[in-house]
């Protein structure tokens, strides 16, 4: 057996597509198609956990946790709010490009920046599971079995 067929961080570095699903329905986003066209899929390319972007923004993310943390008076932790932000802009970090999404009647550009993706997730938080369970469910970053 190859052992390199478990190595994730090749998959993880490129990104893979997620194609998104209805928070409701769960069925899967399409496009509405003009004319003869046909629907496509609406979703965003998504980079692993074990990527360098990931890893690289998780690492500064505790960083800043650590610089904020602060023992107060009676030994009271005081500065560990925003536990929530931080997750949400990690994952952002993840989604490198929107594919056929359109937001408030206007075409959402391809290269995903993190301040959109995270206002994105704000508004639609099923989006945010999504790209949650998308990153850390491994077996979408191993080689083929």
């Amino acid at each position: 057996m190859d052992l390199s067929k478990f190595d994730s961080t090749q998959a993880s570095n490129v990104g893979k597509f997620l194609h998104l699903l209805h928070p409701a329905t769960g069925a899967k986003l399409m496009t509405d198609p003009d004319g003869d066209a046909q629907p496509e899929p609406i979703g965003f390319t998504v980079k692993g956990p074990t990527s360098t972007e990931f890893k690289g923004r998780e690492k500064r993310l505790k960083q800043k946790r650590l610089e904020t943390v602060k023992v107060g008076r009676g030994g009271k932790i005081k500065g560990l709010q925003g536990s929530e932000e931080d997750q949400r802009e990690l994952y952002a970090a993840c989604v490198t490009s929107y594919i056929n999404c359109v937001l408030d009647g206007k075409p959402m550009p391809e290269a995903a920046d993190v301040a959109t993706t995270v206002g994105l997730f704000e508004r639609i938080p099923s989006f945010e599971e999504q790209v949650i369970e998308f990153v850390d469910d491994e077996a979408n970053w191993l080689g083929e079995s």
